[in-house]
């Protein structure tokens, strides 16, 4: 059922830019929740500068060899080249291995991006709505908004935990303030209690 939501629900452009990421052509070369203390290398830098350019074959082994040196912000990136193939081939091994430690050094944009293949399930034995959730939920509190609306719908739907059609409007309300917009809010909103239907 979620995997049918993802697919036909009609998403905000951000949080469509943060689901599809590079299909479109973009990076999110600084994703939210970038720490300051990571600092950004001048490797670093010039491998971004790469990426605006769109120079992805000649960015992504300078981001590799970031990632290689604990950069959580390469890493990430890195795991956008693999999962999408660009710059070279689709790799979803490396893809998962790359936002996981992104994700372990605190990066919202890496635990959403990882959620999202754990509730997906491009990797074989690796469908695992509970798991994909739980980094969704840590992205969303994070403040990372691209996480709200999918919260949202896990709610709604009870993938990967139990339904909660309050908590879902809670999470739609929170996309809704943020500048995410979500069709499905007005099917929540129409489930919930006039006092509770509020935001």
């Amino acid at each position: 059922m979620l995997n049918r939501l993802l697919r036909f629900l009609p998403l905000s452009p951000r949080t469509s830019a943060s689901l599809v990421a590079l299909a479109t052509g973009a990076i999110l070369a600084l994703p939210g929740g970038v720490r300051a203390q990571e600092g950004v290398s001048e490797g670093l830098r010039f491998a971004l500068d790469l990426v605006k350019a769109e120079q992805y074959e000649q960015a992504r082994p300078l981001l590799e060899e970031q990632a290689a040196l604990g950069s959580a912000v390469a890493a990430y990136n890195v795991g956008l080249f693999h999962e999408f193939g660009t710059g070279g081939a689709v790799d979803l091994t490396s893809a998962m291995e790359h936002y996981r430690l992104a994700h372990e050094a605190g990066l919202p944009a890496a635990s959403f991006a990882l959620g999202l293949l754990h509730l997906e399930g491009k990797l074989p034995d690796h469908l695992d709505y509970e798991h994909g959730r739980a980094l969704i939920t840590q992205a969303a509190i994070a403040e990372y908004a691209p996480a709200y609306p999918i919260l949202a719908i896990l709610w709604l739907s009870g993938a990967g935990g139990e339904a909660d059609l309050l908590r879902a409007h809670e999470w739609a309300c929170a996309a809704g303030a943020a500048g995410e917009d979500l069709s499905v809010a007005d099917l929540i909103a129409k489930r919930v209690s006039d006092e509770d239907r509020r935001c």
